[in-house]
């Protein structure tokens, strides 16, 4: 310390006069030379001079002394009559806050925390001044203040929430919500909407670790309404795409007692109209074993029985087949359809023979004659005139003209489908009309119109190993038989038979390079599993026939399925 400056204060103080306060007296040199209670007194008899940041500042050089009691005293009763002197802004509070100095000293900082809330609007007008102001960050770190101090309520943790939500901050929103449920439960169905809101905006990785903490903090915590909990994270789960961890929830609420069986029904139907068909089984499953109610149990083994045909799992679809209500025609024409796919003809005789006479019954007699190869029975089960299917013009006309298809007619096809007019709306249109298309492309030629009918009778049947023989057989020249080539690939491929598809597409006979058939040759190499093999094919269709069409496709097809790198 300087002399002079001491010889100064002395004399001043013998004077009775005080010493002319100048700038922040941490940042005085002189300062550093002074002892602790110098430091005090000289502070407490300048106080009202001293602004928010130089308080903070000797407020912090001064905590930074570790000294008796009676310092730590002294230091409090500076900060007291400091904050009866002066305003604790926002600012000062925050700095506050962040000082672990200053937090960890609690007297001190209950009087800053005091005379914030003195000197200052309502928590709550503060936070909405905040807000306004765009400044989220800072409403956030204010509730966390007040928060620390126990002075929020279950609102206040709401709104809190949100704010978290507005800064990305997802950590300790799970806790917020759980804690305010907790504490009031009649806000749940609030606090639900609210966080499914947030969720709904924030990307799939973070709002399923919120869930998981939310769900782990609610269901741990005493008293918690758990099936209040559950039917909300299921539904949420669902919203969101997680069907794996709606289904996990629905497993809980079961293990509870639940009675879950009409919401796992609706679980497996919103699954199924989505073609998630595992999820679908799943929960069908789950919704058959959780009721005696014949009505739930029969929709829920419909629902099992369809997902296992769409997976393609026939022998596991027929053990969920005799667990269907068959009392309506409904049900009955699918089973009937099933048995009649599998070859299983004496048991879908005698659920045909159940059915009332009806369209649906004259067609279903019809397709077992086709599926059984007797296209001569059909015909003539057909030409009765007594028959329902005689008076639904666009089912009769399918049928007829299938039949003469299958049967090599021919010249007969031709005679009807040229007298034939068919109406856009017809389910069967699309069908009708393809019909016409290919008698006009192979007309001239029995050989390709031999092969089209072996390959339409050999599809309509599910006998999809025969349309290479058929093919292989078959003297249509080149051009006609890339034609029948491409046309059943493509069919193959809508019909999910992939390995099929390619390898009639990628046969040695074959030397038709177009971009359509490299395109669907392309789409059967990808879902066969050889995606590199289907990129090199799309990017040669690109490369090599830029304007076509099929490069477009090419491009559209690499983009939605990721193959860019």
């Amino acid at each position: 310390m300087h002399k002079p400056f001491l010889v100064i204060i002395v004399l001043l103080f013998f004077l009775g006069l005080k010493p002319v306060f100048s700038g922040c007296p941490g940042t005085d040199s002189s300062w550093q030379g002074l002892d602790f209670q110098s430091r005090i007194k000289f502070l407490l008899d300048n106080c009202n001079q001293i602004d928010s940041n130089c308080f903070y500042s000797v407020l912090q050089s001064l905590l930074e002394q570790k000294g008796r009691k009676s310092h730590q005293d002294s230091v409090t009763l500076f900060v007291k009559k400091w904050t009866e002197q002066h305003k604790t802004v926002t600012s000062l509070l925050f700095l506050g806050y962040r000082s672990d100095l200053i937090y960890s000293r609690k007297p001190v900082w209950a009087l800053i925390v005091s005379d914030w809330e003195k000197d200052n609007q309502t928590l709550y007008s503060e936070i909405d001044n905040l807000v306004k102001r765009g400044l989220h960050a800072s409403a956030d770190t204010l509730y966390s203040i007040f928060d620390a101090e126990g002075k929020l309520d279950s609102q206040d943790w709401l709104k809190w929430a949100k704010i978290k939500g507005l800064v990305g901050d997802y950590s300790k929103i799970a806790t917020l919500y759980c804690k305010a449920i907790q504490k009031e439960p009649m806000l749940s169905v609030f606090a639900f909407h609210q966080l499914g809101r947030e969720l709904k905006d924030s990307d799939s990785g973070t709002a399923e670790k919120v869930l998981e903490q939310f769900s782990k903090c609610c269901t741990e915590s005493p008293g918690s309404d758990t099936l209040s909990i559950y039917s909300w994270l299921a539904d949420i789960y669902a919203e969101l795409g997680f069907y794996r961890q709606e289904l996990g929830v629905l497993n809980l609420m079961s293990a509870s007692g639940a009675a879950i069986a009409a919401r796992a029904l609706e679980t497996a139907r919103k699954r199924y109209s989505l073609h998630k068909y595992k999820e679908a089984i799943e929960a069908a499953r789950m919704s058959y074993r959780s009721t005696d109610r014949f009505s739930i149990q029969s929709t829920a083994a419909t629902i099992c029985y369809q997902s296992f045909m769409k997976v393609g799992q026939i022998d596991s679809a027929a053990g969920w087949l005799k667990r269907m209500e068959l009392t309506s025609d409904k049900n009955r024409i699918e089973a009937i359809t099933f048995y009649q796919n599998c070859g299983d003809f004496p048991n879908a005789a005698l659920l045909i023979d159940s059915l009332s006479v009806s369209v649906p019954r004259d067609s279903l007699i019809i397709r077992q004659f086709i599926l059984q190869g007797d296209i001569q029975k059909a015909f003539a089960y057909f030409n009765r005139p007594e028959l329902k299917i005689h008076k639904d013009q666009k089912s009769a006309s399918l049928w007829k003209a299938r039949m003469l298809l299958f049967s090599g007619k021919f010249e007969d096809l031709t005679a009807f489908l040229d007298t034939l007019e068919v109406a856009p709306f017809w389910e069967c249109a699309g069908e009708l009309i393809l019909y016409q298309y290919w008698i006009g492309q192979f007309g001239y030629s029995s050989e390709a119109l031999a092969a089209w009918s072996s390959i339409e009778y050999n599809l309509y049947c599910g006998s999809f190993h025969k349309i290479s023989q058929a093919l292989n057989h078959n003297r249509t020249g080149n051009q006609l038989r890339g034609l029948l080539v491409l046309y059943t690939g493509k069919a193959l491929i809508n019909r999910g038979h992939y390995k099929e598809a390619l390898m009639l597409l990628e046969s040695d006979t074959l030397k038709e390079e177009s971009p359509e058939f490299l395109y669907y040759k392309a789409e059967a190499l990808y879902y066969c599993g050889d995606a590199v093999s289907a990129r090199s094919v799309l990017n040669r269709i690109i490369l090599e026939y830029p304007a076509d069409l099929y490069s477009d496709k090419a491009r559209v097809f690499i983009n939605e399925h990721g193959l860019g790198n």
